[in-house]
């Protein structure tokens, strides 16, 4: 999708001034995990979110698909104010999170079948996502006998089958190996070519984010604010080649200067910020 078909399209999650804080080990204190976060997505565009670890990306993404309430602020998903999960939304975790009494075909039919779809259809639908997830014949397989690659495309399939406007991921491919990752990559950039779902993508992979992205939203340390968007303009349809192209290495070093400049570069920033919140923690007790 293009910048100009972009701005055209309708917003598919709203989300304003988002905070969220937890309760922290000492007496009457708080940790403060997201502050003043303004994000959106549009119909059918693909955003992945970077940032360094604990800057709240896996609690804004469950904000998002309303596992988790915000502190303060909005939430709207398809022009509706959304006060908790739906079935516009579907998730995609890190662990494969597959029902190990189940073979393939049931897992991906399991969300059907919470819907009362009559078995006969619901296994016709989820072998239709197998087929386009590249699992074919891979029906009555148990996910003990498959690869962490293949229950990753089964927990893809899952999410698909019940036909999600949004698509929620939460590092997906962190928990497979690089060369298999690589190769995912390349599976979801075509079933998105297919799909076209509004995706939220949560990634520590810059060049992952780069290659999979309309857009890249990079989030500070704690707490999580928005620093930056770039919108990432290689051209669609992506492939393996897009990897070796000047403008992708250009995208992924602008990115990762930034991460640099946070984590690396400016940690006396982060440490002051965390020993005013201790003190403050503590006059609070």
């Amino acid at each position: 999708m293009n910048t100009a078909l972009h701005e055209r399209a309708p917003l598919a999650i709203v989300a304003r001034g988002i905070a969220k804080a937890y309760r922290s080990s000492q007496p009457g204190g708080s940790l403060s995990v997201l502050e003043g976060v303004d994000f959106t997505l549009r119909a059918g565009e693909f955003v992945s979110i970077v940032g360094p670890s604990g800057c709240g990306k896996t609690t804004l993404l469950r904000i998002l698909a309303g596992l988790v309430a915000p502190g303060q602020g909005s939430l709207e998903v398809l022009g509706k104010v959304a006060d908790g999960p739906g079935p516009e939304r579907a998730m995609v975790f890190q662990s494969f999170a597959l029902l190990p009494w189940l073979d393939a075909l049931d897992n991906v039919a399991f969300g059907l079948e919470l819907r009362n779809i009559p078995r006969e259809e619901r296994s016709a639908i989820a072998a239709d996502y197998l087929k386009l997830v590249g699992l074919s014949g891979f029906e009555h397989a148990y996910p003990r006998q498959l690869s962490g690659g293949m229950q990753q495309r089964i927990g893809l399939a899952r999410a698909l089958a019940v036909d999600p406007a949004i698509l929620l991921m939460d590092e997906p491919l962190g928990a497979v190996d690089a060369l298999t990752r690589s190769w995912l990559q390349l599976d979801l950039l075509r079933i998105w070519d297919e799909t076209r779902k509004s995706v939220v993508f949560v990634t520590h992979d810059v060049g992952e984010a780069v290659l999979l992205s309309d857009r890249v939203v990079v989030m500070g340390t704690r707490p999580g604010r928005i620093l930056e968007e770039r919108v990432i303009d290689l051209p669609r349809p992506r492939s393996d080649a897009t990897r070796e192209s000047a403008r992708f290495n250009e995208l992924s070093m602008q990115i990762w200067r930034s991460l640099k400049e946070m984590v690396i570069e400016r940690p006396s920033v982060g440490a002051e910020r965390r020993s005013r919140e201790a003190r403050a923690g503590a006059r609070a007790s």
